[in-house]
């Protein structure tokens, strides 16, 4: 597993933090000054690809990606030059230089929020109008989601864990970056959800799955095979800043057996969530009688197709009244 970042932004060692690592890996976060530290021999730092293809013997491999990107290395091409690094540093570093820097080797477990984030007005703002929100409960609970559209499935999610906790906040993600907009994907939760008493639907704002701080979430599509994602930000500020101010103690999920993506994010919640206490519950999704996933994605797919009536088996009456009446409108207008 080969990566390369450049800058060291946060967003960089998040990236590092996100990365899945196994025993005997080497993490390396070098700047300029320190480039040329561990290359003494070679003080600008500089190394021509050709020459390290050619000392490698891989001159006749295909190192690079493809030809439309000729400048981006693939996987042995990555393999070749890590592999280089490696030795260079490891014949240029002496015995003590190298005990001196193992006390960092696990220094990105500890990524804490960035505290510029935390001090902004924006956030505070933010944080304020969650204060107004909260709702007194001995074991809060919250889920967040898309809803694009709101499905039995979410209604199944919602109710078993309002059944786990004494109340449970729902929080829509507010980015208009799906099919249905914001504020038809709110009314539809609020809608699904009014008769649940200890639930409570509201606007994820721009600090819970959002394009500050988990853009990959928006990319499902073009990100389903990537091997890694970077959830990693957007955790750490639920858990640290979010969840305390309204008593969370616990995120729900439903299983993800089709998106890729999600299922990582759901990973990385498992993992991350209990350093700040909070518990993380998968929910099995809800299947239809005859055995059958639903999918938000399915029900959108069938819209398109214009079999509106197929989607009954998968939506509550409130989102299916809506789609009905959007559909008709569509075809009156044409």
């Amino acid at each position: 597993n080969n990566g390369g970042f450049s800058g060291a932004s946060i967003n960089e060692l998040y990236r590092i933090a996100d990365t899945r690592f196994h025993s005997g890996d080497v993490a390396v976060h070098i700047n300029s000054d320190a480039w040329c530290y561990a290359f003494r021999e070679n003080l600008s730092g500089k190394f021509y690809l050709s020459e390290i293809f050619n000392q490698t013997g891989a001159k006749f491999s295909k190192p690079f990606r493809d030809t439309k990107s000729g400048n981006h290395l693939n996987i042995e091409g990555n393999e070749i030059i890590a592999n280089f690094l490696f030795q260079r540093m490891n014949k240029d570093l002496t015995d003590k230089e190298l005990k001196e820097y193992k006390s960092v080797s696990s220094m990105f477990s500890a990524i804490p929020v960035s505290e510029r984030l935390i001090k902004s007005s924006q956030f505070k703002s933010f944080l304020d109008g969650l204060e107004i929100e909260k709702v007194p409960a001995q074991t809060a609970g919250a889920i967040v989601m898309n809803c694009n559209p709101f499905t039995l499935g979410h209604r199944f999610l919602i109710e078993s864990a309002s059944q786990k906790a004494d109340f449970l906040y729902v929080f829509i993600v507010e980015e208009d970056c799906s099919e249905f907009d914001f504020s038809t994907r709110l009314l539809l939760a609020k809608t699904g959800c009014s008769d649940l008493n200890n639930v409570k639907v509201l606007p994820a704002g721009k600090y819970i799955i959002s394009l500050i701080t988990f853009a990959d979430y928006f990319q499902k599509d073009a990100l389903q095979e990537a091997l890694q994602i970077t959830p990693t930000a957007d955790i750490k500020l639920f858990g640290q800043v979010i969840a305390p101010l309204l008593g969370i103690k616990k995120r729900f999920a439903g299983t993800e057996p089709l998106d890729t993506l999600t299922e990582k994010y759901n990973t990385a919640m498992k993992n991350i969530l209990p350093e700040f206490d909070i518990e993380f519950i998968e929910i099995p999704r809800l299947t239809t009688e005859d055995g059958e996933i639903i999918s938000a994605s399915y029900v959108r797919s069938l819209i398109h197709q214009g079999k509106i009536e197929e989607c009954k088996k998968f939506l509550p009456e409130s989102t299916l009244n809506f789609i009905r009446e959007r559909f008709n409108n569509q075809r009156t207008e044409k």
